[in-house]
């Protein structure tokens, strides 16, 4: 068994780009990282990233955390995908607390095998992924775009009249001087016209799915047996259970955000499920730091097919990150990092 301790800070990190997030406009990022520590002296990190602030949420992420603390650490390091992955002993936690403690443990056995993350889950993993652009609302975004090289696109819709979103595509696809894919993502924003408009506008552009049109994710389904358009799920998968997902066998795509889903183990078996019901598996981050974003990647190598990107590409939005260690990403494609990455200790204040 492994005694490991375990040692919380917190982070507050200033936004380029302001992000909207539930009707919340965000100009910072704030969370928490957790560092454990083994009786060899080998440490390793985890983000804890709300979705929102905890003045917004009003969760108790950092009591949530302390707890962590108090807890008896006896650890094997033993994971084994089949039977489950190794959790916290009697952690009692919200999602974020959970997969942020448990994605430190697996940079943890990273860091003491000289494996990384990737591998430990799939030894028939890849050292770089896919991943798509995230089109914000600043024009010289266009540049930095075109500089990675991407060629998927995800556009937030269904905030402006349909047009002005189907102009937005059409400059941008003007700009790149060629036939993009598009990942359209309505944020529950769509009545049944709208959808039936975008179905309409389909055939000019190549769109891979469209994400959450409607507020009632039994409509979603109910519109995506009859229509030619595929759609997406994403929040709905944070208050479903694995086996549930059959019951929306209509849809063609899962956007997986981890952090807010929970444990590791019941990612892996919504990405199970997905395969079965041969379902499109997305990992995508929550506005998290490199620390975080960085974990995902892994995740994304070992868990998605190799030619469909993963939504990673967030880390412009900060005016600083938390690590020096870049997360490039050329010819549409994100190098992973070998070893787990570390922080920035002077952006970081112990709790």
């Amino acid at each position: 068994m492994r005694h490991l301790r375990t040692k919380i800070f917190k982070f507050s990190l200033p936004l380029k780009i302001p992000v909207s997030i539930k009707q919340t406009i965000l100009h910072a990022r704030e969370g928490f990282l957790i560092r454990v520590t083994d009786e060899n002296g080998t440490e390793a990190w985890g983000e804890i990233t709300p979705l929102l602030p905890q003045d917004k949420s009003g969760t108790d992420v950092a009591g949530q955390l302390m707890s962590v603390c108090d807890l008896p650490v006896n650890y094997t390091g033993d994971i084994n995908i089949q039977n489950g992955f190794a959790e916290p002993e009697s952690l009692e936690a919200d999602s974020v607390v959970r997969f942020g403690v448990e994605s430190a443990r697996m940079n943890l056995l990273s860091a003491g095998s000289g494996k990384p993350v990737s591998k430990i889950l799939n030894n028939n993993f890849s050292g770089e992924i896919p991943v798509n652009g995230l089109v914000t609302e600043n024009e010289s975004d266009f540049q930095r775009m075109q500089k990675t090289g991407v060629k998927v696109l995800k556009l937030k819709i269904g905030r402006k009249p349909i047009e002005k979103d189907v102009e937005r595509m059409r400059e941008i696809e003007s700009v790149f001087g060629l036939r993009l894919k598009w990942r359209l993502d309505a944020n529950r924003l769509l009545d049944s016209d709208t959808f039936r408009q975008w179905e309409n506008i389909a055939a000019e552009f190549d769109i891979e799915y469209l994400e959450e049109p409607f507020p009632d994710p039994e409509e979603s389904m109910q519109v995506a047996s009859d229509s030619e358009l595929p759609v997406a799920l994403d929040e709905t998968l944070e208050t479903l259970e694995p086996v549930q997902l059959h019951e929306f066998s209509s849809i063609n795509a899962v956007i997986l955000k981890p952090a807010l889903v929970g444990s590791l183990q019941r990612n892996f078996e919504f990405v199970q499920q997905a395969r079965r019901l041969n379902m499109k598996v997305v990992i995508s981050d929550h506005f998290q730091t490199a620390v975080g974003r960085s974990f995902l990647a892994h995740l994304a190598s070992a868990w998605m097919k190799r030619d469909i990107a993963a939504g990673l590409d967030t880390g412009h939005y900060f005016e600083t990150d938390l690590s020096d260690t870049p997360l490039r990403i050329r010819q549409g494609r994100l190098s992973l990092p070998e070893k787990p990455i570390r922080p920035r200790r002077e952006l970081l204040e112990s709790v």
